[in-house]
């Protein structure tokens, strides 16, 4: 006999032991199975439940149903709209349930093999908390295959008994429940460590406030006149509360007040949406995300407060996946550094013949890549090494000879490619930064790298002879040591238009992350024979010759593949292209980040250009289809590094001195009560300047100082 499951109860029960019985709103998103867009509904929780089940009935027939997570104080899904959290989330993807500890009692199969997972809490606690330590979940179980993207706070996953329509089989996504099992917060707290350059250092909210008035007239000097309108206009109508109050409490910080000041300021600027919306406890909290960012532990220019556009995460598997993961057995270097090393390998192979067609222009495929470490260990060396090894692999004319020396004899080597792709390869890029602003023979470096990138014909007229670069293809992969690289940008760098055109990527490796050395596995050289035969065939099948004449000689080069977009693809990549750019326009370096992202969508079109390339073979005619899936995928990366853009692009510019004590102050946030002297062995300061140093972080009210008998201890400013 047949037994009937009633969903309605099932799914009523699985959203209880998520909200309990608190009062919010719930955001139910669903999208039509062939597309990525996506309409939000929202319910009144509980009193709704009945019509919020009648709802997911309606739509689930022929559509992807997700929820958020947490419950909404409005029926708007943003990061400041999310009340106390009564659950802990997780994307576990590939990582079984079974292998979490604790084991999660509410648990989501999204299709075979993937996972969701809720950790209901005995008490609610702030966003920012719940945030991190769902953030922490997923970092400890990377390794089993758990989404690292899976933690933001706003994060949309699948309801119970609907459809997953990105398999062709429509799996129904199952639930398991263990009722009323709860955990203490706390138990997070002790057995998952901090995720690096995220952690925000939570302390209780100052029981009485300071006097703004006081505070603004102790710090009158350094006020400038919009900080002033922030602090007594109320914004205009239509305008974004969120990001003029977060400039706000940012510029505060940036003119040296401590949290407790920026707190007691920002509660009587008329910029205070919390105050505004009768929520004065939110505030305290986005302090405390503002001074984080201040202070390094994560850029201010954060993915939560980027545009995020949701797509499905089981996206199919590609050429950069496949890569990453067998890189990833021969080295420890961060998995970014194979993802942007598999983009710049399908670059140097196809950019030669693979062009996209749009309104304004015709794009080449050309990218350029920049990797980051914070020390040697990162393996950034190694990885871009083993990305080079494969290219040569299947084309040794591709790495150009030459890559120290002027411009002349950078040109001389794209002089002898017309048309074909030409990699630049630095493994330390900071000194050649220093070089292009200081020696003479390489003035005009970034002009003429840029014009390259662009695809533009140029001559360079010399005593003996005229060097003619025609439709280059240029390609560029570097790397650094960050702090380097950042001390070595200059505002020209910026200006020239030579930053915006790259793809930034910053790594690091715990020392307990680094694989001992031992010899090379038969497997993975089998694996990498496979990989280098992958290439060569689609080397070979994108790189048809054709002959054409240059200057009246007949050349070879190869054939022309167009890379056509769906109607859908266009759809979601201008949807993204528009956000990106609106969200630029409100941050404070708008005239610096504007052009930076305007070239990042660029970025992006040419990696759902590739992507799509390496999974298909071009028609007769020699044309490619890009999918909204290929889109999607790049999207996917852009959003995951954009950060890491942001890391650099503020910093271009800013003086030597002020590096030092911007590096200074990061030791201090990573080993609070480090003392005086180690400050000095590590950074190699003498007395006078490490004075300076301590005197100004003081005097901006980022650091207190404790004696120790003749020993100074420094500290965060709202460390304890």
């Amino acid at each position: 006999m047949a037994v009937t499951i009633n969903t309605d109860k099932l799914r009523a029960e699985f959203f209880e032991s998520i909200f309990g019985s608190h009062e919010g709103y719930v955001c139910i998103a669903a999208a039509r199975a062939t597309s990525r867009h996506f309409n939000e509904t929202y319910f009144e929780w509980p009193k709704d439940i009945a019509k919020m089940m009648k709802h997911i009935n309606e739509v689930s027939g022929g559509h992807n149903v997700w929820f958020c997570a947490q419950l909404l104080d409005e029926p708007k899904r943003v990061k400041e709209n999310v009340g106390l959290c009564y659950a802990l989330w997780a994307d576990l993807d590939t990582c079984a349930p079974t292998e979490i500890v604790p084991r999660p009692p509410v648990v989501l199969q999204s299709s075979e093999g993937r996972w969701q997972a809720f950790w209901p809490l005995t008490r609610g606690i702030e966003p920012v908390i719940a945030e991190d330590y769902s953030r922490r979940i997923a970092y400890a179980y990377k390794e089993h295959g758990a989404d690292q993207s899976g933690w933001d706070l706003t994060q949309l996953l699948r309801v119970p008994f609907t459809f997953n329509y990105k398999y062709p089989e429509h799996p129904q996504v199952i639930v398991e429940l263990e009722l009323g099992t709860q955990y203490e917060p706390k138990l997070f707290a002790d057995n998952y460590d901090h995720v690096p350059n995220y952690s925000i250092n939570w302390v209780e909210p100052p029981e009485r406030s300071l006097s703004a008035d006081t505070i603004l007239a102790e710090y009158r000097t350094r006020l400038e006149q919009y900080m002033i309108d922030m602090y007594t206009n109320e914004p205009a109508e239509g305008a974004d509360w969120s990001a003029i109050l977060w400039k706000f409490m940012s510029c505060m910080f940036e003119i040296g007040m401590s949290p407790e000041e920026v707190y007691a300021v920002s509660s009587t600027a008329a910029c205070n949406k919390f105050m505004r919306d009768g929520k004065p406890e939110r505030l305290w909290p986005d302090v405390l995300r503002a001074q984080a960012a201040f202070q390094g532990t994560r850029p201010v220019l954060t993915v939560q407060e980027m545009p995020e556009v949701t797509i499905d995460r089981d996206l199919e598997r590609s050429f950069i996946e496949d890569y990453a993961d067998w890189a990833g057995t021969l080295t420890d270097a961060p998995r970014q550094y194979h993802e942007a090393s598999a983009f710049i390998i399908l670059s140097s192979l196809l950019a030669s013949s693979l062009v996209i067609e749009t309104s304004v222009a015709n794009f080449r495929t050309n990218l350029w890549v920049c990797i980051l470490g914070e020390t040697t260990l990162t393996r950034k060396t190694t990885a871009m090494r083993l990305a080079v090894r494969l290219i040569n692999e299947v084309d040794e004319n591709i790495l150009l000879a030459t890559t120290e020396g002027s411009i002349e004899g950078i040109m001389s080597a794209m002089q002898l490619r017309p048309h074909k792709a030409a990699l630049f390869h630095r493994d330390e890029i900071a000194g050649m930064f220093k070089a292009t602003v200081r020696k003479d023979y390489l003035s005009g470096m970034l002009e003429t790298f840029t014009k390259m990138y662009d695809g533009d014909d140029f001559k360079r007229v010399l005593r003996k002879e005229t060097i003619h670069v025609r439709e280059p293809v240029f390609i560029f992969f570097g790397g650094g040591i960050k702090d380097a690289v950042l001390g070595a940008l200059q505002q020209e760098h910026l200006t020239s238009g030579f930053v915006p055109r790259f793809l930034w990527v910053i790594g690091e490796t715990a020392i307990d992350d680094l694989a001992p050395l031992g010899p090379k596995r038969q497997q993975s050289m089998e694996e990498e024979s496979q990989i280098v035969g992958r290439l060569r065939s689609l080397y070979q099948t994108y790189n048809q010759p054709q002959v054409i004449k240059i200057g009246g000689e007949p050349v070879e080069v190869p054939q022309k593949v167009v890379a056509e977009l769906t109607e859908q693809a266009w759809e979601l990549f201008n949807d993204f292209q528009m956000d990106l750019l609106k969200w630029a326009r409100g941050q404070q370096q708008h005239h610096i980040i504007m052009p930076v992202m305007s070239r990042t969508a660029d970025n992006c079109l040419k990696m759902a250009a590739l992507i799509s390339a390496s999974r298909q073979d071009p028609s007769i005619d020699g044309r490619i289809t890009v999918t909204e899936e290929d889109v999607a995928h790049a999207v996917y990366f852009v959003q995951n590094w954009v950060p890491y853009t942001m890391e650099v692009v503020p910093n271009a510019g800013v003086s030597d001195a002020e590096q030092l004590v911007q590096r200074v102050l990061a030791g201090i946030n990573r080993e609070p009560g480090v003392s005086r002297s180690k400050l000095m062995r590590s950074y190699k300061l003498t007395a006078r300047e490490m004075t300076s140093i301590t005197d100004t972080l003081r005097e901006r009210m980022l650091i207190r100082v404790t004696k120790d008998g003749r020993q100074s201890n420094y500290y965060p400013a709202a460390y304890g």
